[in-house]
């Protein structure tokens, strides 16, 4: 194999690699976002899980580090728009 060929090699895997993070990171499914909330204006760790279908994604906010544990999160449009 020539140095050529090697590299390209190495090229393809790296774009794999950082396709399969993005959609690790950014996809469907459970995920931890740091977002400002438009209502305390604070820094939050929120929980979320994202659906995705027929190309419209969704999501749902689990636990949000400024509301107390256990009690449900309710967020508007205002929140939702920063994830």
């Amino acid at each position: 194999m020539e140095y050529r060929e090697l590299f390209a090699i190495l090229i393809v895997m790296l774009a794999v690699a950082v396709a399969l993070y993005a959609m690790w990171r950014y996809g469907a499914g459970y995920g931890a976002r740091s977002v400002v909330c438009p209502h305390a204006r604070h820094r939050a760790s929120i929980s979320t899980f994202w659906i995705t279908r027929k190309g419209v994604s969704t999501c749902d906010v689990l636990q949000c580090s400024l509301l107390p544990g256990g009690k449900p999160v309710t967020c508007d449009k205002g929140c939702l728009a920063q994830l």
